[in-house]
């Protein structure tokens, strides 16, 4: 049976109340710690929507960029500046990392793919049988007078967040995202 007490109010009259040790009553009616508490209930999945949204909104922005890259490039093709007798891929690639917004690029990582084409078609990304990224037979071939040619670029972005774990989807490979960029055209006569 729970101990009663007869307490005063300050006006004077007596209520009866429960007993409770003081400590639990002052922690009960204490809430100085309740937005510590409510700050890491909500700090972790905060600071990852936080983080995914920058890393979102970088790899859109790094993927502009080579895109940006990969339409100069495929200009000078188009326009016969670049072509086979010229350019081999290692001067190829090196023209595309000497534009001046490609610095945040490791040109050692980046793949070109140029190529003639019959006709405009799409072409997927050549992976392995495991899914990832395959650079097996991608070269570089541009076409002469009036052919179709594509120019393709590929570069693993190394992610912060794991977000390979989470999803399915083969862009995230091995902890990068893979950045493709590409363009079709034909080249002028």
């Amino acid at each position: 049976m729970a101990k009663v007490k007869q307490h005063q109010s300050r006006s004077g009259s007596f209520a009866w109340r429960r007993w409770r040790p003081n400590l639990f009553g002052r922690f009960c009616k204490d809430n100085e710690g309740a937005a510590a508490v409510e700050f890491a209930l909500i700090a972790f999945p905060f600071f990852i929507m936080m983080g995914g949204i920058f890393e979102f909104t970088f790899h859109f922005y790094v993927n502009r960029l080579l895109d940006n890259a990969v339409e100069d490039v495929s200009r000078k093709i188009r326009t016969k500046q670049i072509t086979a007798a010229n350019f081999n891929e290692a001067t190829f690639k090196q023209e595309m990392c000497d534009l001046p917004y490609m610095t945040v690029f490791n040109c050692g990582d980046l793949t070109v793919d140029v190529r003639v084409i019959g006709q405009f078609q799409e072409l997927g990304v050549p992976r392995d049988a495991n899914g990832n990224f395959n650079s097996a037979g991608l070269g570089f071939n541009p076409g002469g007078r009036v052919s179709i040619n594509v120019v393709r670029a590929f570069y693993e972005w190394p992610t912060f967040i794991a977000f390979h774990r989470f999803s399915a989807d083969q862009v995230w490979s091995n902890g990068s995202r893979l950045m493709v960029s590409s363009k079709a055209f034909r080249v002028e006569p």
